[in-house]
């Protein structure tokens, strides 16, 4: 049951990204919310830092679709996804 909470969660997140729902990701964010992305870049932590990063992650127009089911590490959702963006008219794919 654990699992399919967090997987749900993810989705839901992932389609609030596409929709460019600001409101319902920036609820997600705790004060104590870090997030790596990309991975192995500096992680971001709290509230207003991770509301900043998302107000300038919606305007680029990005397209995620999850590739993977989603794994729960104690505190932790690794999530796979496909990054697709739309740069100089071409989609790029990552």
């Amino acid at each position: 049951m654990k699992a399919q909470y967090y997987n749900d969660l993810a989705d839901k997140y992932l389609r609030c990204l596409n929709e460019n729902q600001k409101v319902f990701y920036c609820y997600l964010c705790a004060d104590t919310s870090a997030v790596e992305d990309p991975v192995g870049s500096d992680i971001l932590k709290g509230k207003e830092t991770l509301q900043k990063f998302y107000s300038s992650v919606i305007t680029i127009g990005l397209k995620l679709k999850h590739v993977a089911q989603v794994r729960v590490a104690d505190t932790e959702i690794p999530s796979h996804f496909q990054l697709i963006m739309n740069y100089t008219g071409t989609p790029k794919y990552h």
